[in-house]
């Protein structure tokens, strides 16, 4: 018995495939393997034949992210954790709902040569215990197809954060806007975030740190991070007081304690612009599991579409002849044809500004992504004629490209989508 490959975390990175390849060598067939697997405290046995037979050995691939996937977001009905409960409050929340861990017992069958039966053959192999997050596998590698993407820490970057951003590139983000950023406190030192508030002249403003419960596990947190969100945190070294003179803020995670703030991470730079009514705002779940925004500002088309089927009967005719023997007694307001299935959905159809290329291939995730939200507020009524009340919207975005080419320096995102429920209407 031997493990041949089991999660390969890359150069400078946390994640691999969830997937195991088993060998056994054996001079009687070997008939099956089978696993006994925990899945968040939860035993299930999975048999397996072999995927490769090569003289006297049977190798055998188990995939654990299939497993991790049934239970563990995203999922239809349920709003991950990852976005705010509170629409435009303080958030800090862990998120177990997109985290699992696994381990597993591998027994092998073979036939037995004198009686023919199938018997447990010598020998196991252990799957020792692993830690998955919802996702795919980063960066990209040969293995393809996995939901769900095993974690190793060991000193890597801490946030579940796929947005190019940074120090020379800022995140533009408007007042009214909500903003959560995830991440894994696996290091027994993370156990805060910062925040620093500046002018426009660059000069620091205000300094703030909120301490949260620090874990040794790979249970990620989620902190809301937007202007609504930062706004009422009771802070526990420093405060926030007020945003009305801010130009950009940073956000770091790191570790407090009683000699002061130190920052585990890379800094997040805000950058506040004013807002629009008009523009709108798209929330989802990135390819890490962690919580993404961006907003659409340059052209807002929103549109009603509405699709049904045609149904026919007969034309009624009047048994009693009031209208003559010989004249068909059709009113005007009979309906030979009429609608039936009819459906009716809330449509949008967004363009970004133009941003460096890099912003263009982090928006791709948009098109693909399980989970996506949109941001309403009461003020937007106006614009887009239906009332509903304010918070996240579940929608869902088209399927869609996005080209560019190398001669461009700059890319715009075209995106169109849809409510996820339609309208209600009466039907025939």
């Amino acid at each position: 018995m031997a493990i041949i490959y089991g999660p390969v975390y890359f150069t400078n990175s946390m994640y691999a495939p969830c997937l195991w390849v088993t060998k056994i060598t054996s001079v009687n067939p070997i008939v099956k393997a089978s696993l006994t697997a925990v899945v968040d405290g939860t035993s299930t046995t999975i048999d397996k034949s072999p995927f490769k037979v090569m003289s006297n050995d049977y190798f055998f691939e188990f995939d654990f992210s299939r497993i991790l996937q049934t239970q563990s977001q995203p999922k239809p009905q349920a709003q991950t954790s990852i976005f705010g409960a509170d629409f435009g409050l303080p958030y800090l929340s862990a998120n177990p709902d997109i985290q699992g861990d696994f381990l597993g017992l591998v027994k092998y069958y073979e036939v037995d040569p004198v009686t023919g039966l199938l018997v447990i053959a010598p020998g196991t192999d252990i799957l020792t215990k692993e830690y998955a997050l919802s996702g795919a596998p980063q960066p990209f590698n040969e293995n393809q197809g996995f939901n769900n993407y095993c974690i190793s820490y060991a000193g890597n970057q801490p946030a579940l954060v796929t947005h190019p951003f940074g120090l020379s590139y800022y995140k533009p983000i408007c007042d009214t806007e909500n903003e959560y950023m995830t991440f894994l406190p696996k290091d027994a030192n993370l156990n805060a975030f910062q925040v620093l508030t500046f002018d426009s002249g660059g000069n620091l403003l205000e300094t703030a740190v909120k301490k949260f419960s620090g874990n040794n596990t790979f249970i990620p947190y989620t902190i809301g991070v937007g202007l609504p969100n930062l706004t009422g945190v009771t802070w526990d070294s420093g405060a926030i007081t007020s945003f009305a003179n801010v130009k950009y803020y940073t956000v770091s995670m790191g570790n407090l304690s009683m000699s002061g703030y130190q920052a585990s991470s890379q800094l997040y730079v805000f950058d506040i612009k004013e807002c629009c009514t008009k523009n709108l705002r798209l929330l989802w779940m990135n390819r890490l599991g962690g919580s993404e925004a961006f907003t659409f500002k340059v052209t807002n088309i929103f549109k009603e579409v509405a699709k049904s089927e045609t149904g026919q009967i007969p034309a009624r005719w009047d048994a009693s002849f009031s209208l003559g023997p010989y004249l068909a007694p059709i009113r005007s307001f009979d309906k030979g044809r009429f609608k039936i299935n009819s459906v009716a959905e809330k449509v949008f159809e967004v363009e970004s500004e133009y941003y460096l290329p890099e912003v263009g291939y982090w928006l791709m995730e948009l098109l693909s992504s399980p989970e996506v939200y949109m941001e309403w507020h009461d003020p937007m009524k106006q614009y887009f004629n239906f009332n509903i009340e304010s918070g996240f919207v579940a929608v869902i975005v088209d399927d869609a490209e996005l080209i560019w080419s190398q001669t461009n320096e700059l890319v715009n995102v075209r995106v169109t989508f849809r409510m996820s429920n339609y309208v209600n209407l009466q039907q025939n």
